[in-house]
């Protein structure tokens, strides 16, 4: 009885959102381990064929460090802005070779917008000029919003993701960081 009752709950918690909120204050929030996952061994499906009933509850719980796969991958994304204006922030992909990358956020009205980057394209074709795959997001106050992230890697490159949510200052300030320990080394290097 005991473990009907445990396995009753457990289930019951994967079928819910796991949303994350997001303080206005914070320099970043991870978002590795609210993330749910739908595998698209085709790659064939669309923002409207995610948002379906039956597909939307295909979604898994998981690690969105996938590794080795040539299926294109969902990731949903639950998040809530804790303050009482629209949040401007950042979503790093955390993978800067990702050959498809494509976010679908919703606008002040609702309605999803794409951002879309590749490997395969050039630098200055990125949503933001950063060496990971960034998107600037609007995230309205006090509500939740429901981001998806749809991957893909057809070469010999894993697919791994480790979303978070930046301020967008606090992010530039690391990617400069990062610059600069990069340029020490290749200089010790040479």
């Amino acid at each position: 009885f005991c473990g009907l009752i445990g396995a009753l709950l457990v289930a019951g918690a994967q079928a819910q959102t796991t949303v994350v909120r997001i303080d206005p204050a914070a320099a970043q929030t991870d978002l590795s381990k609210a993330t749910w996952l739908l595998e698209d061994p085709d790659g064939k499906l669309t923002l409207a064929d995610v948002q379906r009933p039956d597909n939307s509850s295909r979604f898994r719980l998981g690690s969105p460090s996938i590794g080795l796969s040539s299926s294109a991958w969902w990731l949903r994304l639950e998040v809530q802005n804790m303050g009482e204006q629209v949040l401007t922030r950042w979503l790093d992909s955390g993978n800067r070779k990702l050959q498809e990358i494509d976010l679908f956020a919703p606008d002040a009205s609702g309605i999803y917008q794409q951002q879309s980057g590749s490997s395969k394209l050039p630098f200055v074709q990125r949503p933001l000029p950063l060496p990971t795959f960034v998107f600037p997001i609007d995230l309205p106050p006090s509500l939740s919003a429901t981001l998806f992230l749809r991957v893909r890697s057809t070469g010999t490159s894993p697919v791994v993701v480790v979303p978070k949510v930046w301020n967008p200052a606090d992010l530039q300030r690391q990617a400069q960081g990062d610059k600069v320990q990069w340029l020490l080394y290749v200089g010790m290097a040479i």
